[in-house]
């Protein structure tokens, strides 16, 4: 993602309350029937409908902080339920590409709602991206596209269409040449690979966004959850999220130099300034101490902060990274995101001062198709190495601090383009693999692989976390406007649709008290306010 130069923020903790009445605290018990809205989907002929996405928005508009809407989706007898965060009256409808209904209003607690589904009319129908890039003819160009074009914001109409027609070759071509201009392998930010210059990409996309889109239905849609979302101080780009012991979700706020707290309970949203210039605050974990490692892009460094004296300190590593990752001792660890040679890792101690050590792998064994395998992801495994993925290289690179060794390992599938990953309890890691759109699980034991596409073609999986209650993976998209829930003891996925569209799902929380599923929507330029989501599944 480009940084944006922030002006110095002045050190002194800045707060800003947005209230708003009668929200359920983190840790109180679930809402009661009376913030319990229960309702039922028909058709026209009385049947009932299944996987609909009924929302419900309050009807006095709600401060910043606050629950936006509560969605959820009808079960195979059309039925819903939804937990409410205020006792008020709500507009009630559905809200997904294939259906329609009249706007209801209702307060929880009542009679059940009723819900006439009406197919939405072509011209209205609102298309996923993924159904945008199910245009694109398979292939290597196509996988370049989606690596290189599509990861800071989604292919959609917004993007296909200018001023309602596909774009022209020539535009494209233009759109192109600009893009490599300011991110491509000569730039001071160098995400894209150039691998796509001169190969006819604006002829390409022009026939493919001419091309009639086939509708795409998501499979095996949930039932029995509540995803509530919640607008932030903006405009901004939330690009990781971390919960913290209290329940608040820490964001970090990438073109605004600070950390927004949000308490679900009260809807106060508190605002922690960077006292660092250029900050770029992007990746975010909590140590066992609650203090706050934070990494600074732009300005090169790693800091942390102690919530109980609203102090900083930090210290600089550098080099740009893209994540952090706390190991067993205390130490965070940082990767080099531009990395050219071989893999450099930053190790931060926790001491007084920070004290900073570099480590550096042997030259990258991969073919990457740009200047650099752009290393990406960081976590450690229970056996204490240090792993990373490399979203240009397709490849995974293991760092063992005590022998100081590097072992690299090729993913199953081409220019698979490994974003987020995560390690479970046995130390397996889940990869996402976001040009495949397929899920991977790899045995460091049995240096074995298994492969589980997601359902749905070009969902483009962008960040994988592991639910350590049960072992369930909650894989978040870019492209699908859904979260998946993959069960590795049956080997299906799950799908939790959003409503909000071009929803890019940069990064997941897991709430390790309460099970909350957390979600950062962090597209760029993004086509809707600054937002996050939470996602509760319903108590048996």
């Amino acid at each position: 993602m480009p940084s944006l130069e922030a002006p110095r923020a002045a050190p002194k903790l800045l707060l800003t309350l947005l209230l708003f009445t009668g929200l359920v605290a983190a840790g109180e018990p679930r809402p009661e029937p009376a913030r319990q809205l229960a309702g039922r989907v028909l058709d026209a002929e009385g049947a009932p409908v299944a996987g609909a996405l009924v929302v419900a928005a309050p009807v006095v508009a709600a401060p910043r902080g606050a629950p936006l809407r509560h969605a959820t989706a009808t079960d195979a007898e059309g039925r819903f339920r939804l937990e409410l965060a205020s006792s008020g009256p709500h507009a009630v409808a559905l809200a997904d590409p294939d259906h329609a209904s009249a706007e209801v209003t209702a307060a929880p607690g009542g009679g059940e709602v009723r819900l006439r589904a009406e197919p939405r009319p072509p011209a209205e129908r609102g298309a996923r991206s993924a159904e945008w890039l199910a245009l694109l003819p398979a292939g290597e160009r196509k996988r370049w596209f989606l690596l290189d074009c599509t990861g800071c914001h989604q292919f959609n109409e917004t993007r296909a269409l200018a001023q309602g027609e596909p774009r022209s070759a020539a535009q494209w071509e233009a759109d192109a040449a600009r893009m490599h201009a300011q991110f491509g392998p000569g730039s001071g930010f160098p995400i894209l690979s150039g691998h796509l210059v001169g190969a006819g990409l604006g002829e390409w996309l022009h026939a493919a966004a001419t091309r009639p889109r086939t509708p795409l239905a998501l499979p095996e849609i949930a039932s029995g959850f509540t995803l509530t979302e919640y607008d932030l101080p903006g405009p901004d780009l939330p690009h990781d999220l971390a919960v913290d012991a209290r329940g608040r979700v820490l964001i970090t706020g990438m073109f605004s130099a600070r950390i927004l707290v949000l308490d679900p309970a009260s809807g106060a949203v508190e605002s922690v300034p960077i006292p660092v210039a250029q900050a770029n605050p992007r990746a975010l974990e909590i140590d066992g101490d609650g203090r706050w490692w934070v990494l600074l892009g732009a300005a090169r460094r790693v800091a942390r902060y102690d919530p109980a004296s609203a102090s900083w300190a930090s210290a600089p590593i550098g080099m740009y990274a893209h994540s952090l990752a706390l190991d067993r001792a205390g130490g965070v660890w940082a990767n080099d995101h531009f990395a050219r040679a071989g893999l450099r890792l930053a190790r931060v101690a926790p001491g007084e001062p920070l004290a900073v050590a570099e480590r550096t792998g042997p030259p990258f064994a991969t073919a990457t198709k740009g200047p650099s395998p752009i290393p990406y992801e960081l976590r450690v495994a229970p056996d204490g190495r240090i792993w990373t993925s490399l979203l240009h290289g397709n490849a995974l690179i293991a760092h063992d601090p005590a022998s100081g060794t590097f072992e690299q390992v090729t993913l199953p599938d081409p220019d698979s383009g490994p974003r987020r990953f995560d390690v479970d309890a046995r130390g397996d890691l889940w990869i996402p693999g976001y040009a495949s759109s397929t899920l991977y699980r790899y045995s460091p034991a049995t240096r074995a692989f298994d492969r589980h596409p997601l359902p749905i073609g070009d969902a483009l999986p962008y960040v994988a976390r592991v639910d350590r209650r049960d072992g369930s993976v909650w894989v978040g998209t870019g492209a699908a406007d859904a979260l998946f829930r993959f069960d590795p003891a049956t080997g299906r996925f799950a799908a939790y649709p959003v409503p909000t569209r071009g929803a890019t799902m940069r990064h997941l929380a897991i709430d390790p008290a309460r099970g909350d599923v957390w979600i950062a929507y962090g597209a760029s330029p993004a086509i809707h306010p600054t937002r996050i989501a939470r996602l509760r599944l319903a108590e048996p």
